[in-house]
């Protein structure tokens, strides 16, 4: 399956700059620009998570004790059927079906995203990865939506690197 995520409690503090963007999230390096958007000004950054099960993990960054980030990663070994594609299209604010620069189908809004990638070998067959955003750098609408594609573009890829999962 890849390696387990030891992320329980870590503390990220210590970064010199009022917004704490820490370099990693869920055991990858994160791009700042990716993540810096959709966090509010802070002193105290913290990541919970790691493994829920033997097919999910979760990832979950805190700023001052308010969750802004939270990434759940499943196996599949089926694609998503369309119903729950659009389920996804109602959960997320201003959310459509938006193309991705990597192999994938994504459901992104302006505080969360719904997105499964397909796996050419090893592993699972597909990785579901459901992306919950909120707090002050949250936004409302198509500039919200394209913070939040920012991050699942950087994000989901490096997540699926880990996980030894090469996109189809």
């Amino acid at each position: 399956m890849g390696v387990v995520v030891g992320l329980s409690g870590a503390l990220l503090t210590g970064c010199s700059d009022a917004a704490a963007v820490p370099d990693e999230f869920c055991g990858v390096p994160v791009q700042r620009e990716a993540l810096e958007p959709l966090m509010p000004h802070a002193k105290r950054v913290v990541e919970e998570g790691g493994r829920t099960s033997w097919k999910s993990e979760n990832c979950i960054l805190f700023v001052d004790h308010v969750r802004v980030v939270h990434s759940i990663i499943r196996e599949a070994e089926n694609p998503l059927q369309k119903v729950d594609w659009e389920t996804a299209a109602k959960s997320y604010e201003d959310a459509a079906t938006r193309r991705v620069s990597f192999p994938g189908t994504a459901v992104i809004g302006s505080d969360g995203a719904l997105v499964q990638i397909a796996c050419k070998e090893g592993g699972p067959s597909y990785y579901t990865f459901t992306l919950f955003v909120s707090g002050e750098g949250t936004e409302k609408g198509k500039a919200g939506a394209e913070k939040v594609q920012r991050f699942v573009e950087d994000h989901v890829p490096a997540v699926a690197k880990r996980l030894k999962c090469s996109l189809k």
